[in-house]
């Protein structure tokens, strides 16, 4: 059975449970009043004849029955009561509607109270004429009780009124019923339009996957409703608008979020204007894709943001850059290996076996000194094997590169490792390329590593063109480059931003005897 028509069903079982408590509640409250209306009113008569003074008078007389008849008879017919009964201390009827019990006994067993107390009470009992609620007084003379007044109103009568409350209360909760039948259609109608047909586990499936999908996506997702209130952000978005990761901002208007200044853009990009139309833009070091959201009669509902830091960009594009420089020196690499493989064959060949083996100590010796920096110095084996390889690429381009490592071991934990190589690896390959440009002084660079007091400082130095007329600071904006290929300047940009991830600085110096001179520090722990 669909979710709609269990709703529906259960609705419809709620409403009538309700319906059912509700009248059989109102029926006991009903029959409760009116029994203790009545038997007030009872009582009232009773009262109201035993203070009657010819009643009082009748009982001296020779004759009560007959004295007493006229005045009791013109109150049974006001009264409206069942019945009305004025009997001595013995409980002898003096008086009774049925003429025939005047002079018999009271029935009911509730006359104690009234004849030894002499005290009025109301009281439920079966009498001579069925099951009545009584309402007795004592009739007093002279401080003494000397008979009693009940009047009585049978309970039939007292059902039968209560019936006809009874039936009103059945026809209000039929109707009652009716209209919750009309809005259980009408609710389970909207729902099923609201929820597009599916079941609340299909919705609630959607939604772990919904979560799952924005938590997984390398993308910041964030999400604003038509009057500006944040209805999604994942993880990665939190953190590249430096927000608490922990806190929820669901349903967070944007006037409480203006210490983030990407959100404050976002907020004015989504206020309605050009909402029908996507766009790319980048803010705040932020690449931003705007994509509007509409619901089915084609209004506008929202906006979603999906953010990506610009460095990813950025290292993409220079690993692509750097691609084609590996390439390269991998081809030189093998050109020169093979050549140096023909040369050991041709020795062999030519069955030169010495001059064979002083060719491969010639070679072992030169290997030997290009290992024998990192040899007894500790380095980190990633930082060892980025600083040999580069030695190779240098070699390979005709390039000279000094290694100075410092005495004390170097070591990096697992958040500076990979900054620390990109750091290492653009500027080793703008050294590089500055020394193979015309006009360089020579083919040399080097890098060198040292601490001092709780830091450690890499300095990169190359004997090429200089900087000239240029700063610092043009280097490190997004895009500009020295070089005339494509898909350049990026490098420093992503040096700068992995320093600033460290925690780091940055300084070009001129004081030195290296044509130039990139000096990066960083904290580390010793």
């Amino acid at each position: 059975m669909k979710f709609q028509y269990k709703l529906m069903l259960l609705i419809i079982v709620l409403i009538l449970s309700i319906i059912s408590i509700l009248g059989i509640s109102f029926q006991k409250v009903i029959e409760d009043a009116l029994e203790q209306e009545i038997g007030q009113r009872a009582l009232d008569v009773a009262e109201t004849l035993a203070l009657n003074q010819t009643i009082i008078d009748a009982f001296q007389s020779n004759d009560p029955a007959a004295a007493m008849n006229q005045t009791a008879k013109a109150a049974f017919e006001v009264s409206e009561a069942e019945f009305i009964t004025i009997a001595n201390h013995e409980g002898i009827r003096y008086y009774h509607p049925k003429q025939s019990r005047i002079g018999l006994p009271s029935v009911g067993g509730d006359n104690d109270p009234v004849l030894l107390e002499g005290r009025s009470i109301i009281s439920k009992a079966e009498g001579s004429l069925g099951l009545s609620v009584r309402g007795k007084a004592p009739i007093m003379s002279e401080g003494n009780v000397i008979g009693f007044v009940s009047v009585g109103f049978l309970a039939e009568g007292i059902e039968s009124t209560a019936l006809v409350y009874e039936r009103i209360v059945l026809f209000i909760g039929l109707g009652t019923l009716i209209l919750g039948l009309l809005g259980t259609v009408f609710i389970t109608r909207s729902l099923k339009r609201a929820t597009l047909g599916m079941e609340p586990n299909e919705i609630g499936r959607l939604y772990q996957e919904k979560q799952a999908i924005v938590e997984s996506v390398g993308e910041g997702l964030v999400a604003f409703n038509q009057i500006g209130e944040i209805t999604l952000m994942n993880t990665r978005a939190k953190k590249l608008l430096n927000l608490d990761p922990e806190n929820d901002y669901t349903g967070t208007s944007m006037s409480d979020m203006d210490h983030s200044p990407v959100l404050t853009e976002l907020s004015l990009q989504s206020d309605g204007t050009n909402k029908n139309q996507e766009a790319i833009s980048m803010t705040k070091g932020i690449v931003v894709q705007k994509v509007p959201i509409w619901n089915k009669g084609k209004e506008w509902m929202g906006t979603v943001f999906s953010l990506r830091d610009t460095s990813d960009f950025i290292e993409l594009t220079e690993r692509l850059s750097q691609t084609q420089d590996y390439a390269d020196a991998l081809r030189a690499q093998t050109h020169e290996f093979s050549n140096k493989l023909y040369v050991l064959s041709g020795l062999l060949q030519l069955e030169s076996y010495q001059e064979a083996i002083d060719y491969i100590d010639e070679e072992s010796q030169a290997q030997f000194k290009k290992t024998s920096t990192f040899t007894d110095k500790q380095v980190d084996s990633w930082l060892h094997a980025l600083l040999i390889g580069k030695q190779h690429q240098a070699e390979e381009k005709g390039i000279d590169c000094d290694i100075l490592l410092s005495e004390q071991p170097i070591a990096l934990d697992n958040k500076q490792k990979r900054p620390v190589l990109t750091i290492v690896g653009n500027l080793l390959d703008n050294a590089m390329d500055a020394v193979l440009k015309p006009g360089a002084q020579q083919k040399k660079i080097a890098i060198s590593f040292t601490y001092t007091d709780k830091s450690l400082s890499m300095m990169v130095q190359d004997w090429g063109v200089g900087l000239g007329a240029l700063s610092i600071d043009s280097l490190l904006e997004t895009g500009y480059s020295t070089k005339t290929q494509k898909n350049h300047g990026y490098g420093m940009r992503i040096v700068q931003e992995m320093v600033d991830g460290l925690e780091g600085t940055l300084h070009h110096r001129s004081n030195t005897e290296a044509v130039t001179t990139i000096e990066v520090i960083i904290p580390i722990e010793q």
